[in-house]
């Protein structure tokens, strides 16, 4: 198999080629400006293209702020003095598994990848996932009890839009990563 990248290719091209055109794009994904296409995999032994699936590397950023989260597990009950429930590697775990299954996906999904959260100390033992951009913030809380859903609050401060809900983390949600990389 042979994977193939086809940027800026119209369909002339890969008729000529004698190559199927892109998967789901006719016109190119524009994200801030840039202009992407689906990554695609020519199966010469099946002569079918399908999304590339490969395995993917993160990003050192993102490797970064998952490295340094794991300074959270140090502390223990009453690391502030007001009674603050220390965290546990599951709930970690568990934050680090939502951020990295959706930014795999949305760079899957779009060729972009998300930047970086801070994985930080959440109330009650949970831990926040925050993103602070230019004009948008984006805070998504992983409870302590693992059946509870995560909570989410997203500030636009542009254009004054508010999100916010609860996600089921059993399910991939690229989409709150779409809204905050607008």
């Amino acid at each position: 198999m042979a994977i193939e990248i086809f940027k800026r290719k119209n369909e002339s091209w890969h008729k000529d080629e004698g190559r199927a055109t892109w998967l789901e794009d006719e016109k190119p994904k524009k994200i801030k400006g840039f202009e992407f296409y689906t990554y695609v995999e020519f199966c010469k032994t099946e002569s079918s293209y399908r999304q590339n699936d490969a395995s993917v590397e993160l990003t050192s950023e993102l490797k970064e702020s998952i490295e340094s989260s794991k300074q959270l597990l140090k502390l223990g009950d009453d690391w502030d003095g007001e009674g603050s429930l220390g965290y546990s590697e599951s709930t970690l775990n568990r934050a680090i598994k939502f951020l990295t299954d959706n930014a795999v996906q949305f760079w899957k999904d779009n060729a972009v990848w998300v930047s970086a959260p801070e994985i930080c100390p959440g109330p009650d033992g949970s831990i926040d996932l925050l993103w602070k951009l230019a004009d948008r913030e984006l805070l998504i809380n992983i409870p302590i009890d693992e059946n509870e859903p995560a909570s989410y609050y997203g500030d636009d401060s542009k254009n004054n839009n508010i999100t916010k809900g609860k996600l089921n983390l059993s399910e991939k949600h690229q989409w709150i990563l779409m809204w905050l990389m607008k």
